[in-house]
C-alpha cells in the first residue's frame, strides 16, 4: 500500500470499522484472531478498500431491515471482513494515524491474536477439517478426487494454482 492508501485506509477504519477479535473452532481446537470489520451501505467503497488492502475475504451484503421502524425501504449493507495475519498487517500498518480509541483496540486484538495463534498441530488439525468437510460435501472419495477438491479449495481462497506437493500434503 501506499502512504495515501494506507492514510486513506486509516481515516476510513477510524469513522466506519471496528477492530475486535474473530473466534473459531475446529474439533477440540479454539482460538481467537484478530479482525477488521467494515459495514456500509456503499459497496464501492468496501470493494475499494478489499482491493487495497489485499483482502480475500468475501463481502456480505444483507438488506438492513427493520421491523419496528416507520422506515420502509432502506438501503442493503455491505459487510467486510478481515481476518488473522492480513488483519493484523493492515492494523499495524494504520495504527500510527489512529486516535487513542481505535489505538487501544488494534493493541488489543493484536495481543489476543498473538497470544492464542493456533499451534502448527492445531493449524494441521484445522487444515485436515476442513479438507474432509470440502471433500464430503463435493463427494470426493478417491485419492484422486480428494486432491482435485484441495487444487479447487486452495485456488478459492487463495487465488493461485498450486503444486502437487502442497495438495498431497493435505489430501493424503
Amino acid at each position: 500500500m501506499t502512504d495515501a492508501e494506507i492514510a486513506w485506509v486509516a481515516g476510513l477504519l477510524e469513522g466506519e470499522g471496528s477492530f475486535m477479535l474473530g473466534r473459531s473452532k475446529c474439533g477440540d481446537c479454539r482460538y481467537s484472531y484478530a479482525r477488521i470489520s467494515i459495514n456500509m451501505t456503499d459497496r464501492d467503497v468496501i470493494e475499494k478498500i478489499a482491493r487495497i488492502t489485499g483482502a480475500k475475504q468475501k463481502i456480505f451484503t444483507e438488506s438492513n431491515h427493520r421491523p419496528r421502524s416507520k422506515i420502509t425501504s432502506t438501503k442493503p449493507i455491505h459487510r467486510l471482513w478481515i481476518d488473522g495475519a492480513i488483519a493484523v498487517e493492515i492494523m499495524l500498518l494504520i495504527r500510527p494515524w489512529m486516535g487513542e480509541r481505535r489505538r487501544t483496540q488494534i493493541d488489543f486484538a493484536i495481543a489476543e491474536h498473538r497470544k492464542s495463534a493456533p499451534s502448527e498441530e492445531q493449524k494441521k488439525a484445522q487444515r485436515l477439517y476442513a479438507a474432509k468437510r470440502a471433500w464430503e460435501k463435493m463427494g470426493a472419495k478417491t485419492p484422486e478426487q480428494r486432491r482435485e477438491v484441495m487444487r479447487k479449495v486452495w485456488e478459492a481462497r487463495w487465488g493461485k494454482k498450486t503444486t502437487n506437493e502442497e495438495v498431497n500434503h493435505t489430501a493424503a
